[in-house]
């Protein structure tokens, strides 16, 4: 299945890269990942944060580039379609020399508001890596490098368990999550 991983060079601008970043080493409300055990990243999820909204304003527009090209069809089977998504916030964060993500799925969420349900990932590089770093599918037998701007889309689940190596020096993304906004996603109990 590695063609549903698909990587889209310089969809980010390096202005907006190099913005994220300082914005990020500034605020004081980043925090390490409440599980030590799956990832050793620093991470704030800009779309809790007011003062963020004029970053993730421009983000929008890069990410709705991306996922309509993610989920383009070919004419043939366009007409007549339409297809709503909608992302399920945008998380920056910061692995630092040594950092990882053991391997996972993306999973769902069964928590309003954040229980729409997830049919994609995205991810936006937004520095280059020398060594290291990768976002490493095994079942696909792909890595993909870090590489300021590019972004990587990919289905959740079971299919496509992914990981991030360890770098050799600090790495910067931003990641949402696509959801259909017209299925939600229930907890057992109800």
């Amino acid at each position: 299945m590695p063609q549903h991983v698909k990587i889209y060079e310089q969809v980010l601008p390096a202005d907006l890269c190099e913005r994220i970043i300082a914005r990020f080493e500034q605020d004081n409300r980043v925090a390490p990942d409440p599980q030590p055990d799956y990832s050793t990243r620093h991470y704030i999820n800009i779309s809790q944060q007011m003062d963020w909204i004029a970053i993730s304003g421009e983000l929008c527009l890069h990410v709705n580039d991306v996922v309509g090209r993610y989920f383009a069809r070919p004419d043939e089977l366009a007409h007549g379609t339409y297809h709503e998504w909608s992302d399920d916030g945008y998380v920056v964060s910061r692995y630092a020399v040594g950092d990882t993500c053991i391997l996972h799925i993306d999973g769902q969420s069964a928590v309003e508001p954040n229980n729409g349900l997830r049919i994609a990932t995205v991810v936006f590089y937004l520095n280059d890596v020398s060594s290291g770093g990768e976002t490493s599918f095994p079942l696909q037998d792909l890595k993909v490098s870090p590489r300021q701007g590019r972004a990587v889309v990919f289905p959740v689940g079971y299919t496509h368990p992914h990981e991030v190596l360890e770098a050799t020096s600090p790495r910067y993304i931003m990641q949402t999550w696509i959801t259909d906004p017209n299925f939600l996603v229930l907890s057992a109990c109800e």
